[in-house]
Parts: structure tokens; C-alpha cells; sequence
């Protein structure tokens, strides 16, 4: 039974063991779901205490990512797509603080909705998020970043701009380090933009 918090993260699995393998009953079944959803709402609570999510945009932190990269398993191919909002600092300017504010949560709920399942979706700066995969081949990566993109050029987000980056991981890289990798690729992407 999987242990997923409320931005759909699985953050582990349930398991019962008995003497001799046997199919569930169906209110053994209900049982499990409501301790393994427990246990979900548990960890969510004690992510906000450590200071896991971000207050606004309720995705994970650069803490919480640094974590998720710390417990991945080693020998995989761990990726990250880094995500900057262009001119939030004219929105704040010309609209106001809320404006800004609503770009930034907008773009947190594009990201958990287009994001491949399994990513954690981290806001790494003011304006930056970065969505973090394991396990995920060049394939797979692109493709994520081609979905995000979809997403996040829909016509409701016509006020925001941004730029994307993909990264892999080297070995010894931490979460700091992918991020990074990730956030030059994007900076290689930003006059591409400009001058479309």
C-alpha cells in the first residue's frame, strides 16, 4: 500500500506480512488505506515542521531536496529540470506583490500536475523551481521537460514567462550540484527566449 503525501509524493510503502501469502479481505484492505493515508498525513505535518515545503507555493524546499537526493539510489540516473519565472521581479513591480505571489503558486500547481509521477517538485529560489527525478532515462527527461513546457506556455499563463533547463547528476553530485548543473542549462536557454 503506498504512503503518499498530499502533493503526491510516495514517500514509502505499506506492508503487512502474514505466515502463508494471502489475498486481503476487504476491510483489511480499508484498514491498510486509512493507516497508510495516516501515516501520509503524518509525514506532510512533520515536512511542514521541518521546514520541507515552502508556505507559499506548499512544494517541497531546497531542504527537502537535498534530502531526496541523499535517500535515492545510488547507481541510477538522477535528473533535474530547473524552472525560472522570467520578470517576476517587473510583475511585483507593476502588479503588485499578490501578482507575483499568484504567478509563483500558479506555477507550483502546473509543475505537480505535469511533472512525471515520482518527481519531487522543490522551489529552489524566489523564482526558481526544480522538479527531481530518479531513475529516468535522456528519453524520459526530455520528455518531462517537453510535457512541463506544454503546461506551462497554456494560455492562463499568459503573463508568465520561463525558461527551463535539464540536468543529469555525475556521480558524487548532490542535490545543490544537480540543481545547479540544471539552473546554467537554463541560463544557456534565456536569450534563446528573448529572442523569439
Amino acid at each position: 500500500m503506498p504512503i503518499i503525501v498530499d502533493d503526491g509524493l510516495a514517500v514509502g510503502t505499506l506492508c503487512v506480512l502474514d505466515s502463508r501469502p494471502r489475498s486481503l479481505f476487504a476491510d483489511e484492505r480499508r484498514a491498510l488505506e486509512i493507516v497508510a493515508r495516516q501515516a501520509g498525513e503524518n509525514f506532510a505535518a512533520v515536512r511542514l515542521e521541518w521546514g520541507a515545503l515552502d508556505a507559499l507555493t506548499g512544494v517541497s524546499s531546497m531542504i527537502a531536496a537535498d534530502r531526496w537526493m541523499q535517500m535515492q539510489t545510488t547507481g541510477q540516473l538522477r535528473a533535474a529540470i530547473h524552472v525560472d519565472i522570467d520578470g517576476l521581479a517587473g510583475i511585483n513591480e507593476h502588479h503588485g506583490d499578490g501578482a507575483g505571489d499568484a504567478a509563483l503558486t500558479a506555477t507550483a500547481a502546473r509543475l505537480r500536475h505535469s511533472a512525471p509521477s515520482g518527481a519531487l517538485i522543490a522551489r529552489t529560489g524566489g523564482d526558481e523551481f526544480a522538479v527531481l527525478m530518479d531513475a529516468v532515462d535522456m528519453a524520459t527527461l526530455f520528455e518531462s521537460v517537453e510535457s512541463i513546457r506544454l503546461a506551462l506556455d497554456d494560455d492562463t499563463m499568459s503573463t508568465i514567462d520561463v525558461s527551463m533547463g535539464p540536468a543529469t547528476a555525475e556521480p558524487g553530485d548532490d542535490g545543490q550540484d544537480l540543481i545547479s548543473a540544471a539552473a546554467r542549462a537554463t541560463a544557456l536557454e534565456k536569450p534563446l527566449r528573448r529572442d523569439r
